[in-house]
């Protein structure tokens, strides 16, 4: 339904009212409307590719309901790697060299940089303008070094997505893979796309519509620095167009410093490596790494569940459960073991992130003073192990100082973790016999039926 409604859309505005109707339906569970969200995208980009048949290397490069939609997905992901990209393009920026001089016209015989002679990337006089050639290459620098800053901060922050962002990405790119799987430059065309993907949906807008100038500095200042951010933004948007295109040859302003970028073969190297890094998976293997919240069970349901457990444990205890009812309660105390120990693992991390506030600061050989896990791990042992009862004992508190009740609680839970592998271990084995009893009966064609009453399995 809801990717029918993006192909029958006439303008881009359905993208995001589509992603938000799915977000807010009723009666689906975190994890269906992902799985609605993704199968929404993956409808959506066949349909863009079909589109776009004669013209393959500009799939996703466009503004419709689809491209808006799958930007609405994106922006809901991206959030840390919005931060990180917004620090580390304003610093470039902030701090970027200005040049002495912009052009001379008219209004500004002298040259002298103010509000209004700073030039733009790949300028070219007009008349009544005049620029020696050094200046305009002082520019064209000053614009490839931010460029550069951008693309390589895109590139170090990709894996900052959230699972459904990546698995937004990949399903774009191998629905792209299979609809031109017969095109001899199929790899050309996913690399165009995943390009298109990155750099109009998750990097440009940060450089033209959350990039904000250094307070602190002076107008003209201000003024060069956000023609920094949009024309960057032309800069980077038109490398990555053509970024698959071996024969290139620019043809616009930005083109020009475009092309200074792509003499860097490394970086073009490192810019396809990581866009197929972050676009070439198993979408369904991503969203497992998604703890999704337990459904909630009304009252009616939890007492359903409470009786139906305790009928069982009182069967059980009987000997009035035949054997596969035997396998499936040993399969249900599995599972909820294995989810008890999510528990307990919260618990053990809280205990160290105790002992860790406790001790700092941890010796560490570390050039940058950051322990590494092993030192961490070695330190939280020595303070556990650590033997001043004696000492503490003195002081008339006993067992109850803040140490002890520190050493008391990590070891508590720790006890609690090797108590529940122990009891998973041995579910797991009564489960097996019990599988390899039921194989045996089954091919010797022997009944399973539950034993009469006061008579245990065996």
């Amino acid at each position: 339904m809801a990717a029918n409604i993006l192909r029958s859309a006439k303008d881009s505005a359905a993208g995001p009212e589509v992603f938000k109707t799915i977000q807010e339906m009723q009666g689906l569970s975190p994890q269906q409307k992902d799985q609605v969200i993704l199968k929404t995208v993956e409808i959506a980009v066949a349909a863009e590719c079909q589109a776009a048949a004669n013209h393959p290397h500009t799939v996703l490069r466009g503004n419709s309901s689809s491209t808006a939609f799958i930007k609405s997905v994106l922006d809901s992901g991206s959030q840390e790697y919005q931060d990180a990209m917004k620090k580390d393009v304003s610093d470039a920026v902030h701090n970027a060299p200005l040049p002495m001089n912009g052009f001379t016209d008219v209004n500004n015989p002298t040259g002298v940089l103010s509000e209004s002679n700073i030039p733009g990337p790949g300028f070219i006089p007009t008349p009544g303008q005049e620029m020696s050639a050094e200046q305009i290459a002082e520019w064209n620098n000053l614009y490839c070094d931010v460029s550069r800053a951008v693309i390589e901060a895109n590139n170090q922050h990709l894996d900052k997505l959230t699972p459904l962002a990546k698995a937004t990405l990949q399903t774009c790119s191998s629905v792209t893979q299979e609809q031109f799987a017969n095109n001899p430059g199929v790899d050309g065309i996913v690399t165009a796309m995943n390009a298109n993907n990155v750099m109009l949906r998750l990097a440009n807008p940060i450089l033209t519509q959350q990039s904000t100038v250094d307070p602190m500095a002076n107008p003209t200042a201000q003024a060069v620095q956000q023609k920094l951010f949009t024309q960057s933004s032309a800069v980077t948007q038109t490398y990555f167009n053509q970024l698959s295109n071996d024969n290139w040859v620019p043809q616009t302003k930005p083109g020009q410093v475009a092309a200074m970028l792509r003499q860097d073969l490394n970086l073009t190297n490192e810019v396809k490596t990581g866009l197929a890094q972050a676009a070439i998976g198993d979408p369904a293997q991503t969203m497992s790494q998604v703890a999704y919240p337990k459904a909630k069970l009304s009252i009616r349901e939890k007492l359903a569940a409470k009786v139906s457990d305790a009928t069982q444990t009182f069967k059980a205890k009987l000997g009035l459960l035949n054997d596969t009812e035997m396998l499936e309660r040993r399969t249900n105390q599995i599972q909820r073991r294995r989810d008890h120990r999510k528990a307990i693992t919260a618990s053990i991390q809280k205990a160290e992130n105790e002992i860790v506030e406790r001790i700092k600061p941890i010796k560490t050989t570390q050039p940058d003073g950051v322990p590494t896990e092993d030192e961490k791990n070695a330190a939280i042992k020595s303070f556990v192990n650590k033997s001043d009862v004696k000492s503490e004992m003195i002081d008339g508190l006993g067992a109850n100082t803040p140490d002890m009740q520190l050493r008391k609680n990590y070891n508590r839970a720790h006890h609690r973790e090797n108590q529940n592998e122990l009891k998973i271990e041995v579910l797991k084995h009564q489960k097996k016999a019990l599988d390899d009893r039921i194989k045996l009966r089954n091919s010797q064609g022997q009944s399973v039926e539950a034993p009469a009453h006061g008579t245990h399995v065996k």
